[in-house]
């Protein structure tokens, strides 16, 4: 039982792990991107209200002030005139330089694009916003945004994920271990009662506390007791009524056999206790006829 116990446990953690494992990884994978698609799409919304601000007045003034903004956000800005040219940093520009010059102006659309989402291997994620005035291109607003803060913000999703997937392997651990017990326990019983039964001992109770399969094999162990303990009483009283039966023909047969043998009887008398030795012979044959 010991051994089923353990198959049955390593099965059941195999299959809650695998399940657990699988459902951990869509859910993390699932709130991964969608952290990151919150991040771009606010990294975007900050550009395009820089756009629209720049849009109503394109001065040096509301450029230095937007600039201003950025430098003490956790974000940068890079703002540009329709040719390319930078007009404003919020940073270094060397740190932006692969981005602008990598990317087209040409077909930015009015809500503003993604231009680097691979926020993995990159260190800064990218969005452009148009700043659009009388329905003309005057300018472009970059806006970056450092994936270290993402890393971190997956780090710590990461741990949180380790420390309920540890739990949930203890837990799953404990669930098993009981839901093992459950099953083993019954048949632990069942194991006992089978080995009391050969042994000759008939006197077993097993509770049916289920209506499962487990219940209708411990139901079938108790009616197989039963029956037994019937037929044992019923072949100790067949065989005390046989021996009844049996120990009066013999005692007869004995006893005539031993006075022919020891005494000196007449011939009326040898034939008489002959006769009676035939007459008791044949109705122990009889005897045994019935029992066979």
């Amino acid at each position: 039982m010991k051994k089923l116990s353990v198959k049955l446990g390593i099965m059941f953690f195999i299959i809650f792990f695998g399940l657990s494992t699988l459902m951990f990884f869509f859910l993390h994978e699932g709130i991964v991107e969608s952290r990151v698609n919150e991040e771009l799409s606010s990294l975007l919304a900050r550009g395009n209200s820089h756009s629209s601000v720049l849009a109503k007045s394109f001065d040096n003034e509301t450029l230095s002030h937007v600039v201003l903004m950025e430098s003490e956000s956790k974000t940068d800005i890079v703002v540009t005139n329709k040719q390319g040219n930078v007009l404003g940093s919020s940073d270094q520009l060397q740190l932006f330089e692969k981005y602008l010059s990598e990317h087209s102006n040409s077909n930015i659309p009015k809500e503003g694009k993604v231009i680097e989402d691979n926020w993995e291997k990159e260190p800064y994620i990218v969005t452009i916003s148009p700043i659009i005035n009388k329905n003309e291109i005057s300018g472009f607003v970059y806006m970056f945004q450092n994936t270290t803060s993402i890393h971190s913000l997956i780090q710590k999703l990461n741990e949180h994920f380790i420390l309920t997937g540890w739990i949930s392997v203890i837990l799953t651990i404990i669930i098993i271990i009981f839901l093992s017990r459950g099953i083993i326990k019954p048949l632990i019983k069942m194991k006992e009662a089978t080995h009391q039964i050969s042994k000759g001992d008939f006197t077993v109770t097993l509770p049916v506390n289920s209506n499962d399969e487990l219940g209708e094999l411990a139901h079938s162990i108790q009616k197989l007791a039963i029956d037994l303990n019937y037929l044992k009483k019923e072949r100790n009283e067949f065989l005390a009524s046989i021996s009844h039966e049996l120990r009066t023909p013999i005692t007869y047969i004995k006893g005539y056999a031993d006075i022919l043998r020891k005494r000196n009887v007449t011939e009326e008398e040898r034939i008489k206790y002959l006769s009676t030795i035939v007459d008791e012979t044949n109705h122990l044959n009889e005897l045994i006829k019935k029992t066979v």
